[in-house]
C-alpha cells in the first residue's frame, strides 16, 4: 500500500508505504524505490533513520534494534561501511571504522566493566598494533592477532611490574626484559608466560647475577 505522490506514472516525493509482511517506510521516494530521507519499521521494532538510495540504507542514518541496541554512522547498500559507532544494551562501546557490516580499520572498543581498547581490527578482533588498558591497572601496548598479544609488546602488570618483548597467543614467549617494581631486572628468555633459559638478573645497585630458570623455575 502507497500513500503519497506520483510523477510521470511513479512514486515520487513525499510518501508513505506499507508491504504485507508489516513494513513500512515514510520519506522520500523516486522511481518508485526509497531515496532520500525516510524512516523504515520492520515488524520485529527495528528502525532506522537516515539517507536511502535505490531502497537501500545509504549514507548516514541510526538503525535501531528492538532489544536496545544500535549502529549510527556510515552506510554503503544497506551494511554499516565507514565510519561509525555501535551501542550494545549492556553499555559496551565501539566507535570506529566498519566494512561491509564488519568492525575493520581503526578504533576504540570500551567494555561495561571498564577496559577498553584502542587500535587495529580486523574481521571483529584486536589485529594488528593497539592499547588495551584494563580496569585493574593492567596496560598492554603492542603487536595483536586474534584478540592476543602477539609479536613485539610492553606490559604494565597490577603491581607494578614491567615487561618489554616478545609475545606469543596473549603470553610472554621469546626474549625480553622485565623490571619488578623494586627495581629488580631480568633479561634473558620466556616461555609460555614464565623465565626459561639463562636469565641475567641486574640490582638496582648495578651489580649482575648469571640465573638459569627451567620452565619458571630456578
Amino acid at each position: 500500500v502507497y500513500e503519497g505522490l506520483f510523477f510521470k506514472g511513479k512514486i515520487n516525493g513525499k510518501g508513505k508505504k506499507t508491504w504485507k509482511d508489516g513494513t513500512i517506510y515514510e520519506g522520500d521516494f523516486k522511481d518508485g524505490k526509497e531515496n532520500g530521507n525516510g524512516k523504515k519499521t520492520w515488524p520485529d521494532k527495528q528502525t532506522y533513520i537516515g539517507e536511502f538510495k535505490n531502497g537501500n540504507k545509504e549514507g548516514k542514518g541510526i538503525h535501531k534494534f528492538s532489544d536496545g541496541h544500535y549502529y549510527e554512522g556510515d552506510f554503503i547498500k544497506g551494511q554499516y561501511h565507514g565510519k561509525g559507532k555501535y551501542i550494545w544494551k549492556d553499555g559496551m562501546k565501539y566507535e570506529g571504522d566498519f566494512r561491509n557490516n564488519i568492525i575493520e580499520g581503526k578504533g576504540k572498543w570500551e567494555w561495561p566493566n571498564g577496559d577498553i581498547y584502542e587500535g587495529s581490527f580486523i574481521n571483529g578482533k584486536y589485529d594488528g598494533y593497539g592499547k588495551e588498558v584494563l580496569n585493574n591497572g593492567e596496560i598492554y601496548e603492542g603487536n595483536f592477532k586474534n584478540d592476543l598479544y602477539e609479536g613485539k609488546g610492553k606490559k604494565i602488570f597490577d603491581d607494578g611490574t614491567k615487561y618489554e618483548g616478545d609475545f606469543h597467543k596473549g603470553e610472554m614467549h621469546g626474549e625480553g626484559i622485565m623490571v619488578l617494581s623494586d627495581g629488580i631486572k631480568f633479561e634473558g628468555s620466556w616461555n609460555e608466560g614464565k623465565m626459561d633459559g639463562d636469565i641475567k638478573m641486574i640490582n638496582p645497585d648495578g651489580t649482575e647475577e648469571k640465573l638459569f630458570y627451567q620452565n619458571g623455575i630456578e
